[in-house]
Parts: C-alpha cells; sequence; structure tokens
C-alpha cells in the first residue's frame, strides 16, 4: 500500500508508444489519466506487418485416399433377437419406522467416576490407618478404620449401578419403545392401563401396568411393583441434578402424551 502511494509504479518493458499509454493510465492524478477514448485513438497508429506472398507461403499436400464402394464390402448382418426374460422389478427393502418423541437413557459415566474415587478413597484410608496404628496412634487409627468403613459401605451402594444395563425410553404419540440388553420392544397405549413413576430419592422407577397378552413385548426388570412392570430407571446412579431434570421432562412426556394414563401421584 506505501509502495501504490508514495511510489511510481514499475512498468516492464514496452514500446514507446504503448509504455506511454500505460504511464498516463497509472497516473496518481485524475486530470492527467487519459479517457477511453485518448487510449483507442494512441492505440489505433499499429506497424504494419510484412505478410509473406503466395509465392512464398507452401502448405502441405493433402492425400486423400478413395475410399472403399459399397460394393466392395458386404452389408453386415442384422443382429439376432435374443429372447431375455423379463425380471419382476425389485423393490428396495423397507426399513421399519422408528418411533418419533422424546428419548431418555441411561448413562454409567457418573457411577464409574464414582466408583473409581470411593476405591481409591477407601485403600488410602484403610493404609493410613495401618500406618497410624504401628506408629502408635490408636485413636487416629480408629478415625481411619472407620472412615474406610463408610467408604467400602458407598462402594457396595454404587457397584449395582456401575453394572446396570443401559436403558433406552422413547415416549411417542403411538405408545411405548424400550431397549433393553439389545431388545426392542413397544407397546401402544391402548394396551396400557396406567402409568406412574414410583420409588424414592435416587431409586426411581417408570412403572407400567400393560395388557397380559402383550406384557412380553416390553423389556422391563424382573421386579414388579404391584402387578406393574418396571421398564424405565430415571437416572439411577447419575447426579442430583440431571435426575431432576430427567424427571421433570419424563413427567411432561407422559402428561403430554397420555395424560388420562398417568397417575401423578408420586
Amino acid at each position: 500500500m506505501h509502495r501504490v502511494v508514495h511510489e511510481d509504479p514499475r512498468i516492464p518493458p514496452l514500446p514507446d508508444d504503448v509504455a506511454g499509454v500505460v504511464r498516463g493510465c497509472l497516473s496518481r492524478r485524475p486530470e492527467q489519466r487519459p479517457t477511453p477514448a485518448g487510449v483507442l485513438t494512441a492505440l489505433i497508429p499499429v506497424h504494419p506487418v510484412k505478410l509473406p506472398t503466395a509465392t512464398t507461403m507452401h502448405f502441405p499436400t493433402r492425400v486423400v485416399e478413395p475410399t472403399p464402394s459399397s460394393s466392395t464390402f458386404a452389408d453386415p448382418p442384422a443382429p439376432a433377437h435374443l429372447p431375455t426374460e423379463r425380471q419382476p422389478p425389485t423393490r428396495p427393502a423397507r426399513l421399519p419406522e422408528q418411533p418419533v418423541g422424546p428419548t431418555f437413557t441411561t448413562s454409567r459415566t457418573w457411577s464409574v467416576l464414582m466408583t473409581l474415587w470411593l476405591t481409591l478413597f477407601t485403600v488410602s484410608m484403610g493404609l493410613f490407618s495401618n500406618s497410624s496404628a504401628r506408629m502408635g496412634y490408636e485413636g487416629q487409627a480408629l478415625v481411619c478404620w472407620l472412615i474406610s468403613l463408610v467408604g467400602l459401605r458407598m462402594l457396595a451402594w454404587r457397584l449395582p449401578f456401575l453394572f446396570s444395563r443401559k436403558v433406552r425410553l422413547v415416549v411417542s404419540a403411538d405408545g411405548l419403545t424400550t431397549t433393553r440388553a439389545g431388545r426392542t420392544g413397544s407397546v401402544p397405549w391402548s394396551s396400557v392401563s396406567r402409568i406412574r413413576l414410583v420409588g424414592h430419592g435416587r431409586r426411581i422407577w417408570l412403572v407400567v401396568w400393560i395388557d397380559p397378552a402383550r406384557a412380553g413385548e416390553l423389556p422391563a426388570s424382573r421386579r414388579r411393583f404391584h402387578g406393574g412392570h418396571r421398564i424405565f430407571p430415571v437416572a439411577q446412579g447419575s447426579t442430583n441434578r440431571r435426575r431432576i431434570r430427567q424427571l421433570g421432562e419424563l413427567r411432561a412426556a407422559l402428561t403430554w402424551y397420555a395424560g388420562r394414563l398417568f397417575d401423578e401421584n408420586y
């Protein structure tokens, strides 16, 4: 930008008449630049170029070979029409339709992290208790031992969530769809008589009372609740914030799609 404003343009070697036109077009002052008509007038005189005369130009002669007459070669035989069997059009395989609606899934990420932390905490407290007992600090060793017992109790409570199976629930306008241990099943709302959230604290289940004729179509837990099927654990083993959020979203979805079946006495 500095060279454009303060320095002269660098023009390569050009003929005198062309160089003058280019230098005038690149002038910084608008009044010194030529008009388009002036540019055309300056470029009209063109140096004549002497073309070679007709006697000095030699064109290569082209030898045209005679084409064979139609009588030289016989006409090719007509292609034989082979019988072809018409294949019926193949229809693409129809993929099963996936239910569309609010989707809820369980997660074991928080359970894995908490299990690792509790394991390290319990082991470290046990080692600290042993070292304190060897050094003669009986009171400190007893306190560390009790703390390690508490960590071991919390670890035992957390292990079932660590090995629990992942469950996926879809609430749609057609019904409920669950996926558990690689098995997917669906039931329409017409086969459901009641829906309720049961449990307390960190163990909340979605329980569904289904028509006995279609009870085996929906994968659920083996444990029953007064004849109902436990089909989805609401954020069990997760943080309290995620459990409250998923519980609110599930209640809203059930109220929207199955308001007459959803028992809100939770």
